[in-house]
């Protein structure tokens, strides 16, 4: 699993990001590749699908599923629904939901290859003892 998170210089919210991240991984028993990347300039931004500061991928994909789609750019501070409103920083709850979809959307693409290879080897042994 790979997460990103992508933010601007001085953002007040990137440290508090990280550590809530880390925080849901170590609650979840999980391992991830976390990067920190810095964005600088609108064409990077636009390149990235960023989407504010900071902004938490975890495959590629952004943990607000509601914003997925959206592809305005924005070199600026990022707000997440909040129960209270909106914060600064997401919610423990979405970084948790984000890392169990992501988990869940590996452990499919696995069982389909080992079903695949398992499905070959029981036709290559089929047809061998059909000669």
């Amino acid at each position: 699993m790979k997460i990103e998170i992508m933010t601007i210089s001085g953002c007040p919210n990137a440290s508090g990001t990280l550590r809530l991240v880390t925080d849901v991984l170590a609650a979840e028993g999980l391992e991830a590749q976390v990067t920190t990347v810095e964005i600088k300039e609108v064409a990077e931004a636009k390149a990235r699908g960023f989407l504010g500061s900071p902004t938490v991928r975890v495959d590629g994909a952004d943990i607000e599923t509601a914003r997925r789609e959206e592809r305005t750019p924005s070199l600026s501070c990022r707000v997440y629904p909040a129960a209270t409103g909106l914060a600064g920083t997401p919610p423990r709850e979405m970084i948790r939901a984000a890392l169990r979809a992501a988990l869940r959307a590996a452990l499919r693409a696995a069982l389909r290859a080992a079903l695949r290879a398992a499905l070959r080897a029981a036709l290559r042994a089929a047809l061998r003892a059909a000669r």
